[in-house]
């Protein structure tokens, strides 16, 4: 019965021993991945149409299309918590939007959807940075589209 007894005492001790290096040092909770600048601009005017690549030559959308602007976060992979703040300007530099979105659904879309009709016709610019509790990424370059009547 006495070793019953001494080894209820030495398991109530290792519980306790245990218990206070828990308190001292917590287990790290998974950091979700780092902010990076977004990448893969690009503009959408339906879900049959391939992306228009910011960089790859002139994009035209019509004022009656429905448009997405997006980018991937980086680095690749799911993002928990994201968001994107999108700011859109004339090409002259007068700010006509700007827009926090979350990150889509799947994790890995930094969108913003506009309406038909929400840009007037004429040339516009749009960047985005990601944005996380209190981290914020840089700004991304910008990218020019024109909206045709």
């Amino acid at each position: 019965m006495q070793h019953k007894h001494r080894f209820a005492a030495v398991a109530a001790a290792l519980v306790l021993v245990a218990a206070t290096l828990y308190a001292v040092n917590p287990p790290a909770l998974a950091a979700p991945p780092a902010l990076g600048t977004p990448a893969a601009l690009r503009i959408q005017t339906d879900p049959y149409t391939p992306n228009q690549l910011c960089g790859a030559g002139s994009v035209v959308v019509a004022a009656s299309d429905q448009v997405v602007l997006a980018a991937s976060p980086t680095p690749l992979g799911k993002h928990p918590r994201l968001q994107a703040t999108f700011e859109i300007t004339t090409s002259e530099g007068k700010t006509v939007l700007v827009k926090t979105s979350p990150i889509s659904p799947s994790g890995r879309v930094l969108g913003l959807t506009l309406e038909p009709g929400t840009l007037s016709p004429g040339p516009y610019r749009f960047r985005l940075r990601a944005e996380r509790d209190n981290a914020v990424s840089d700004w991304t370059p910008w990218c020019g589209f024109t909206v045709n009547g």
